[in-house]
């Protein structure tokens, strides 16, 4: 059932024909024995927002804070719709703040805030990258130094996003000492989709079917940590 219910909602996406492409992905994914998933809870952070665009696209200077929410929220709809938990710490452009009275600091405190009260089992900030060189590109994934679980679940969306975004993604997961990465306990991973200052993945980017690859990505690097902290792709696979 599950695993209609995630077909539907990706063709409704307008992810119809990726879908039909990747269509055993979801063997990959979902096992009958694992009902404990369920009561998992997962807070999604859309990076900044409000007065805090973010980084803007080199082209089209698109706001990185709406990417980042677009891509959240499609991120969101597939969790809920596999029974887990979703906490997001914005649901719209505006920050957690008026834009009045908004600093970073303030910012900040109030997703802590939000966090705090869901005692998450996870934590996924999406953000876009930017860089002064137009050549650099691809999808990169932080943990807090330290955290061993923190790394263990950067490791596992790194893979899934290169195996299931972008193929050609040579980038390795860092430790970075961001302020969502240190905010709980829980393991945390902040989520660079791509950068905004490359051309090529700025058109990318900014695109539904890529946006629809990236939640994707992310959605089977959560189910590949809970079951067991590899990648999605090395999980055994289902029966058929």
């Amino acid at each position: 059932m599950i695993k209609k219910i995630i077909a539907l909602l990706l063709c409704m996406a307008g992810a119809a024909a990726w879908i039909v492409v990747n269509q055993t992905q979801e063997k990959e994914v979902f096992r009958q024995d694992e009902e404990p998933l369920l009561d998992r809870v997962v807070v999604l952070d859309a990076g900044h927002g409000g007065i805090d665009g973010g980084v803007v696209g080199i082209t089209t200077k698109t706001r990185e804070a709406s990417v980042n929410l677009s891509v959240t929220k499609k991120l969101a709809v597939l969790l809920e719709s596999a029974g887990i938990k979703v906490v997001m710490t914005r649901t719209g452009e505006a920050s957690l703040c008026a834009d009045d009275i908004y600093t970073k600091k303030l910012d900040m405190r109030l997703r802590g805030e939000v966090i705090d009260a869901a005692k998450p089992d996870m934590i996924i900030s999406i953000h876009m990258n930017s860089y002064p060189d137009p050549s650099v590109h691809g999808a990169q994934c932080f943990s807090y130094p330290g955290s061993a679980e923190g790394a263990r679940l950067a490791a596992v969306m790194q893979e899934s996003l290169r195996r299931y975004a972008d193929s050609s993604n040579k980038r390795i997961p860092k430790e970075e000492d961001f302020f969502m990465l240190r905010t709980s306990s829980s393991p945390s991973v902040l989520v660079e989709c791509g950068f905004m200052t490359c051309p090529a993945e700025e058109k990318l980017l900014l695109t539904e079917d890529y946006q629809d690859k990236l939640a994707y990505a992310i959605f089977c690097g959560v189910f590949g940590y809970f079951l067991g902290g590899q990648s999605a792709a090395d999980q055994p696979q289902a029966a058929a």
